[in-house]
Order: structure tokens, then sequence, then C-alpha cells
């Protein structure tokens, strides 16, 4: 039942998307890219959810987010004291201060070229595999590796 979940929304989005669009022989042209990456993004899912070695790289990946959440959650402890423990712990402490960390962690590892030099490596990779823009590729790899909140430190 999931699968079919799965076609239904993908056809109505393809419909729908097919139905707004200005210039429909561009669509045309572009339908043997976009069933390439969504075939890529099929097989890496499939393989990242069902096989020993995807289960171990996301759960060692998720590992090293959890350390780098405690280390900020170490500072905040610092900055704020005793507030993170009480009943004092707002929004602004817990959700938005790890945030802010993880942005200052993305702009030192922007400065020492580390992050611009992976991120256009996966973005050759999907520039040369997607047939997109030099500017798409670089757009789409910041969001999945950085994420929507802090992709405007890599840009």
């Amino acid at each position: 039942m999931k699968y079919l979940i799965f076609v239904v929304c993908l056809v109505t989005i393809f419909l729908l998307a097919y139905l707004v669009s200005f210039d429909r022989k561009m669509v045309k042209k572009k339908l043997t890219t976009i069933f390439i990456i969504l075939g890529i993004q099929i097989l890496l899912a499939f393989i990242l959810l069902h096989t020993t070695l995807g289960i171990t790289v996301i759960g060692a990946a998720g590992k090293v987010f959890e350390k780098l959440l405690g280390y900020a959650n170490v500072g905040i402890e610092f900055v704020f004291g005793g507030m993170i423990e009480g009943e004092m712990a707002l929004f602004l402490l817990t959700a938005l201060m790890p945030i802010v960390f993880i942005c200052a962690l993305l702009g030192v590892l922007h400065y020492f070229k580390i992050l611009p030099m992976f991120i256009k490596i996966t973005g050759y990779l999907l520039n040369k595999i997607s047939r997109l823009g030099k500017v798409e590729s670089y757009s789409a790899i910041s969001a999945v590796i950085i994420g929507m909140t802090a992709i405007f430190v890599s840009i």
C-alpha cells in the first residue's frame, strides 16, 4: 500500500508541475534527467535503508550529530548557567542555540575551504549525471549537506 501511495503522489506531483509549466516542450526534454535523478535517489534510499552498510553509515552519521549537539548543549549550559535544566528552558535555548552553534561550525568549515571543496566535488558529479547547471547543482548539494536553515552560510 505504501508503494501505491508513493507512485500516486509522484504522478500527482509530475502532473501538477506539468500543468503549471510555461514551456511544456522543455519539460519533455528534461524527463530523462528527472527519471535518472529519481532512479539514483531510489537506489540510494534502498542502499542506505536496507543494507547493513547503509544502516552503519547512517548510524555513524547520527552519532556524529549527537556528539555535536552534546557539545552545543555544553556550550549553552556554560553560557546560560542553570537555565536549561530548570523550568526556564526557553525555545530560544533548547532549539535555536544549537542551530547557531552548527552555523558557526559550518562557517569555520567554510573558512578553511573544507565545505566548499566537498560541495563542489559532489555538485560536479551531480552536474555530470543530471546535465543541470552548475549553480543548480551547487545549490542542491548545499541544501542536502547543510540544510535549508544554513544554506546562506555556504553561498
